[in-house]
């Protein structure tokens, strides 16, 4: 009996690396645009480097046709005006619809922004000092989702006291946003983007635009990219 057992769990085991090895998420990518999360999935990253230029190339996936981005600001250190100046650059960097209609948004006249609000963690989160993507998935999970929620993309602004993991990845040094998906308990997929603290609220903010762009065209990691 021990042995079919093992076999079994060998091959539950060879079923599992056989998945990871051909998952079609970002399957072709730059390596430097992709990072693991620690539950070694994929996720699409803003590099703190130039990458080398290429065409994206749609790969089958979906697209977030109507997209709308709510900027949430984590944890105390953000003053208002900080918050505004935050904003003010994300939707000054945003890219016209015309250079986003090629890719499938129809989003009219113009991507919706909803200004940014401070947002609290549970007490005793981020205990460690950085927060790793499941960690993030969990205080995500206390959003109720509304009407839209398909195609809305959390923009999450961490604190200057925090950093973020994506396996041996560390924001800020290793990647300036990422961003991901997962199922959540209210129905759908909840879609964001993890931005580590800059003190240039203009770089700050490209690299939120950025990724948030990579969110809206390459949602699965199936998309363009």
């Amino acid at each position: 009996m021990i042995k079919p057992l093992m076999a079994i769990a060998l091959c539950g085991l060879a079923a599992s690396g056989w998945a990871q090895a051909t998952s079609p998420v970002l399957h072709g990518a730059e390596p430097a645009s992709v990072a693991v999360n620690d539950d070694d999935w994929r996720v699409e990253i803003v590099p703190p480097f130039a990458l080398p230029s290429r065409e994206p190339g749609y790969h089958g996936g979906a697209v977030v046709e109507r997209p709308r981005a709510v900027l949430l600001f984590m944890g105390e250190g953000w003053a208002g005006a900080r918050v505004s100046e935050v904003h003010s650059a994300f939707i000054a960097d945003m890219p016209g619809l015309g250079s986003l209609t090629r890719y499938g948004v129809r989003a009219h006249p113009s991507v919706h922004v909803q200004r940014g609000t401070i947002w609290t963690p549970e007490n005793g989160f981020a205990h460690h000092g950085g927060l790793t993507d499941l960690e993030i998935q969990a205080q995500l999970e206390r959003i109720p989702s509304g009407p839209s929620a398909k195609d809305t993309v959390y923009v999450l602004f961490l604190p200057e006291s925090h950093s973020a993991f994506l396996g041996e990845k560390v924001g800020g040094a290793d990647f300036l946003a990422y961003h991901n998906q997962f199922g959540s308990r209210h129905g759908g997929q909840l879609r964001y983007v993890v931005v580590p603290y800059r003190h240039d609220a203009g770089q700050l903010a490209q690299a939120a635009v950025r990724s948030f762009v990579q969110a809206v065209v390459n949602p699965d990691g199936t998309g363009w990219y």
